[in-house]
C-alpha cells in the first residue's frame, strides 16, 4: 500500500510535535530538579512548608536554612520548633539526616541517620496548665482514629552534640541551690548522646543508648552511660545499664520507673515509683551529696547492691549489701520515708548484719568531713559485729541490737541522740563475758555479765 505524500507530513510533523513535548517535559524536569538543588530555593520551600506546619499546629515551625545534596543526604540550620507560649520546645542549632525512606501502605518511617548539633528541648509545665508543653505536639502526630494502628518511626542512629535538656515545673521549681539537684527544674547540660536502633511506635519508644555523657546544673556529672530504654506512657525501663560517674562511681543497674501516665513526671519525687535492682557496683558517696546535701563532706567508696522501691519520699530498699574498708560489711532491709530532706527523713532499719572494725571506723567520712570519735574504750573492742533494729531520724533513733566484740558480747534498747552536746542516750545494756577490767584498764575488774 503507497502512502501518500500528506500522510507522511503529517506523520513528520506529530513525531516532532512528540518530540519536542518530550524533550520540554525532560527539561521541565531538569530545570525543576536543578533549581531544587538550590539552597535557597530549597530553604524558600522549607519556609512554605514549616509556615503551613506552624499554621496548623498554633507554634512556630522554622528552619534558617535546607539543603539538600545531590546523595539525598539533608541539611539543616537553625531549627526551632516553639511552645504554644512562644518558648523553646526543641531546636538545633545545626542538623542533619539521610532523606526518609515511607512505605505508602502503613505510613511507616525509616531514617538511616540523624546528627544534631547543640541541640535544645525544653519540657515545661507553666502554672496555668495541667499537662507538659509538648502536649499539643504529642495530640499533633497521635492518630486521630483510636482503631488506627499506631505509626512506626524507625531511626536507625541518632547523635546529639553539645545539647541541652530541661524538665521544669513552673509550680514546684522553687528556688534552685547551690550544688543540689532540683527535681523540679532538671536542666542537663553538655550533652553528647549517640542512639542506636530507635523505633517510635504510637508515643512508645524503644532504643539502644550506646554512649551518653552530661552534667546535670547541680553538678553531677556522668562520664559514660549505656543501656537498653523502653518508654511507654505507664512505664520507663533501662535494662543492663552502666555508667561511670565524674567522681568514679561505677553502677551496674537495671532500673524502671513506673507512673501512670508522662504528666507524673511533674511531680517527680512522689509520684515516679522506682523498681530497680542495683547490681554490684562502686558508689563514691560523693555523688549522693547533688540528691541529699546534708551528706556534704562525705566521700567514701562504697560496694553495694540492693533491690529499690517506691518514690523517693516513700523508698523501700531490700537485700542490702553494702562492703567498705577491710572489713565493714552491712546487710538488711531499711524504708526511708521522707526524703530527700534528710532532716525530715523517718527510718526503719532492720539489719541483718553489720559488721566492722575500728580501723574502718577511724576512716570513715561522716557529714562536713567530720570523723568517728573513737574513744580509747571503743578501740579496745577491735571490732563489732551487730544484728537488730533502728528506728527513728539519723540523729535521734531508737536502736534495738546485739553486738559481739573481742572485748565480749552484748546487747541494748537505748535512745540515742546525736544532735544533743554532749551525745545523750538512754535505755538499758545487757553484756555477756564482757572483759570489763581491760576495757577500763583496772585490773580490779574481771568480765563480767549484766542485765
Amino acid at each position: 500500500m503507497k502512502v501518500s505524500k500528506a500522510t507522511k507530513n503529517i506523520a513528520k510533523k506529530t513525531g516532532k510535535i512528540l518530540l519536542w513535548v518530550v524533550a520540554s517535559v525532560v527539561g521541565l524536569m531538569v530545570l525543576v530538579c536543578s533549581l531544587m538543588m538550590i539552597s535557597a530555593v530549597q530553604t524558600f520551600v522549607a519556609h512554605k512548608v514549616t509556615g503551613i506546619l506552624s499554621e496548623k499546629m498554633q507554634a512556630e515551625v522554622y528552619i534558617g536554612k535546607l539543603r539538600v545534596d545531590f546523595a539525598l543526604n539533608i541539611k539543616l540550620e537553625d531549627i526551632r520548633l516553639n511552645d504554644q507560649y512562644g518558648n523553646n520546645l526543641i531546636s538545633a542549632k545545626k542538623g542533619s539526616l539521610s532523606f526518609p525512606s515511607f512505605n505508602t501502605e502503613t505510613a511507616n518511617v525509616e531514617i538511616r541517620n540523624i546528627i544534631l548539633d547543640e541541640a535544645d528541648v525544653t519540657f515545661r509545665k507553666y502554672e496555668s496548665d495541667t499537662a507538659l508543653n509538648l502536649q499539643f505536639f504529642i495530640e499533633f502526630v497521635r492518630p486521630k482514629d483510636k482503631k488506627e494502628k499506631p505509626n512506626v518511626i524507625d531511626l536507625q542512629k541518632v547523635q546529639l552534640k553539645n545539647s541541652r535538656f530541661q524538665l521544669r515545673n513552673d509550680a514546684l521549681a522553687g528556688k534552685d541551690e547551690n550544688k543540689v539537684w532540683n527535681y523540679s527544674n532538671m536542666i542537663l547540660e553538655n550533652i553528647n548522646l549517640k542512639l542506636d536502633q530507635i523505633l517510635i511506635i504510637g508515643d512508645s519508644l524503644n532504643l539502644y543508648i550506646d554512649h551518653l555523657s552530661a552534667r546535670e546544673r547541680s553538678g553531677f556529672q556522668v562520664d559514660k552511660f549505656s543501656g537498653h530504654l523502653m518508654i511507654c506512657r505507664q512505664g520507663l525501663h533501662c535494662l543492663n545499664t552502666h555508667f561511670v560517674t565524674a567522681n568514679k562511681s561505677k553502677i551496674n543497674v537495671d532500673f524502671r520507673f513506673d507512673y501512670t501516665d508522662f504528666p507524673d513526671f511533674q511531680d517527680f519525687i512522689n509520684k515516679i515509683k522506682f523498681n530497680t535492682d542495683l547490681h554490684k557496683s562502686h558508689l563514691n558517696l560523693a555523688d549522693l551529696v547533688y540528691f541529699v546535701p546534708a551528706f556534704k563532706g562525705m566521700n567514701d567508696f562504697v560496694e553495694v547492691a540492693a533491690t529499690v522501691k517506691g518514690t523517693i519520699t516513700d523508698y523501700k530498699i531490700r537485700n542490702l549489701n553494702l562492703l567498705y574498708g577491710q572489713s565493714t560489711e552491712i546487710k538488711g532491709n531499711m524504708d526511708l520515708q521522707g526524703l530527700p530532706v534528710i532532716d525530715e527523713t523517718f527510718i526503719d532499719f532492720s539489719i541483718e548484719k553489720l559488721k566492722t572494725n575500728v580501723a574502718d571506723l577511724a576512716l570513715f567520712s561522716l557529714p562536713q568531713g567530720k570523723k568517728i570519735p573513737l574513744p580509747d574504750i571503743v578501740k579496745k573492742l577491735q571490732y563489732v559485729e551487730t544484728q537488730g533494729h533502728i528506728v527513728g531520724m539519723y540523729n535521734n533513733f531508737f536502736a534495738d541490737v546485739a553486738f559481739s566484740t573481742a572485748a565480749g558480747n552484748a546487747s541494748c534498747e537505748v535512745m540515742l541522740n546525736l544532735k544533743s552536746d554532749p551525745i545523750s542516750y538512754d535505755g538499758k545494756l545487757q553484756t555477756t563475758n564482757l572483759a570489763l577490767g581491760n576495757l577500763l584498764n583496772n585490773n580490779d575488774f574481771g568480765n563480767i555479765s549484766m542485765t
